[in-house]
């Protein structure tokens, strides 16, 4: 068959080519897609697991994800290891927190110790990997926020919040689930006898970037990590008083050094949002508290809540316990043949309060501060918008819970 073209046409036509040899060419050359999130392939995640001799010698035999043949992150003894991340409310970071830890460590489970026995469902339909534990059944005595707002009840309101050297109303009185919070991160080891040996207490607004962050070495050592100094003297004052009020000698941050009464500012700590514990040295650190105070067996807990509420606490009691910090030191000074110390760890990690294209209530950090930590080399950032956003402070906040944000579906895409 013969086709004729009018001399009008052809014409027609080869502008038509012209213009999209012109659009491919534009195209070739334009950046990529910043949304497109990088994503790690087999070879690559294989690669970083066989960094640690024990598991390059027994990649193989480990356990794995049977949707996509994935090792689960393991510790030096090929042992899985569980995630712990307290929830006090539900808010898109936490979502996107939970998705980024599956994808980038791959546990083989993620617990979640909820203040709200409602929120748990809708926690456990994030993943299949998900646990829920409602936090008023950690303890087996019954110990709960409630005890601890009883005891500041028995002393009087009047009694426990005050005025800090800056003039500022600290309200102590509404700090109990923070405290909670903390002994709930503990008590686990005593308590939850399906935990793995190893586990890592992660903060619910960190979101991790990608996976070079490792908490074991090829030595089998724990690796700490590191923040800044506090910054308020009252709150390392308060951290160290309870810390000596508890066990009988003196708080020490990495990497190592006594830090003066009157120095806020002189040294990091192991305050870094995210730490692996091991069930032996917990229970070992809680066992030796109730020694040191002579009470009785499983009574720490109250012990620690009395201890931050006592006279000679009333000007740090807004920060007086700190877990991170208690542990860190106690194994720093037990055990300080089991841990690595990563003392400039604190670099590769970036706050997140406020920034421009925060949409109000969504409580996610826009795409484009994701993608911008991405390209920096952080290791994961710290996402606190819903601490001044009052619309991400409901228990069952729906803004971004059901459904992940749009600029974050090519991440996440829908199950």
């Amino acid at each position: 068959m013969t086709i004729l073209f009018s001399s009008r046409h052809h014409s027609t036509t080869a502008l038509t080519l012209a213009i999209l040899f012109i659009i491919f060419c534009l195209l070739s050359i334009a950046p990529q897609n910043e949304s497109a999130y990088p994503t790690q392939s087999e070879s690559e995640i294989r690669a970083e697991y066989e960094s640690v001799p024990f598991i390059r010698d027994n990649l193989d035999n480990l356990e794995k994800r049977p949707s996509d043949g994935r090792p689960y992150y393991v510790d030096t003894k090929g042992k899985t290891v569980d995630w712990v991340i307290s929830v006090s409310y539900v808010h898109c970071s936490i979502k996107v927190a939970a998705l980024e830890i599956n994808r980038i460590f791959n546990p083989k489970r993620i617990i979640f110790l909820s203040k709200e026995r409602t929120a748990c469902p809708v926690l456990e339909s994030f993943a299949d990997n998900i646990k829920c534990v409602w936090e008023q059944t950690v303890f087996p005595n019954g110990f709960n926020a409630k005890e601890i707002v009883n005891m500041i009840n028995e002393r009087g309101k009047e009694d426990i919040d005050y005025l800090n050297g800056r003039g500022a109303f600290m309200k102590v009185t509404e700090r109990p689930g923070w405290y909670f919070l903390q002994l709930m991160n503990l008590g686990i080891s005593l308590y939850m006898d399906d935990l793995s040996d190893n586990y890592i207490v992660w903060d619910s607004d960190i979101i991790p970037l990608e996976s070079r962050r490792t908490f074991f070495n090829d030595k089998g050592e724990a690796i700490f990590y590191t923040q800044r100094n506090h910054g308020l003297p009252e709150i390392t004052h308060g951290y160290h008083k309870s810390f000596e009020h508890l066990f009988g000698f003196r708080i020490t941050h990495p990497p190592g050094q006594n830090v003066p009464e009157d120095d806020a500012k002189s040294s990091i700590t192991w305050v870094a949002h995210q730490m692996i514990f091991k069930r032996e040295y917990v229970t070992e650190m809680m066992r030796y508290i109730e020694n040191n105070r002579g009470v009785d067996k499983d009574s720490w807990m109250v012990e620690s809540t009395k201890i931050w509420l006592q006279s000679d606490m009333k000007p740090y009691r807004m920060f007086g316990f700190a877990d991170y910090d208690m542990y860190g030191s106690w194994i720093h000074q037990k055990h300080p043949d089991k841990l690595e110390v990563l003392l400039k760890s604190y670099e590769l990690w970036e706050l997140f309060e406020r920034a421009p294209g925060y949409e109000w209530g969504t409580c996610c950090p826009p795409r484009s501060i994701y993608n911008e930590k991405l390209k920096d080399g952080s290791h994961y950032f710290l996402n606190e918008v819903h601490k001044s956003d009052p619309k991400c402070k409901d228990s069952l906040n729906t803004y971004g819970v059901k459904e992940i944000p749009e600029e974050y579906a090519d991440l996440f895409p829908k199950r």
